[in-house]
């Protein structure tokens, strides 16, 4: 998953305030609930992480693997590799059918 925010968090800049940071430390600080800056980057970040989360769990139980080969659940056939199956499964997810 390659979003906006998670680019410009790993180049140390808050994604919600645009502030710019020298070191990561500082920006997980500044997006952790445990300061008491910017709530409103905090509450934002959470809710990424969340998404982030999800969707992992939805991928996960659309894909498995069985003697090197990965299948796609509700496809048929199989994918040699895990990028191929991943594809497939990301457009399901986002068609809610397994396409052409």
């Amino acid at each position: 998953m390659d979003t906006p925010e998670i680019q410009l968090i790993l180049s140390k800049e808050c994604p919600y305030c645009r502030r710019r940071f020298r070191r990561r430390a500082t920006l997980y600080a500044h997006l952790t609930p445990y300061g008491s800056e910017r709530i409103d980057c905090k509450v934002q970040f959470s809710l990424l992480l969340n998404y982030i989360a999800d969707t992992y769990r939805k991928m996960r139980s659309l894909i498995r693997r069985h003697n090197g080969r990965y299948y796609v659940k509700g496809c048929l056939g199989y994918f040699r590799t895990f990028e191929e199956a991943y594809l497939k499964a990301k457009e399901m997810l986002n068609n809610y059918g397994c396409g052409g």
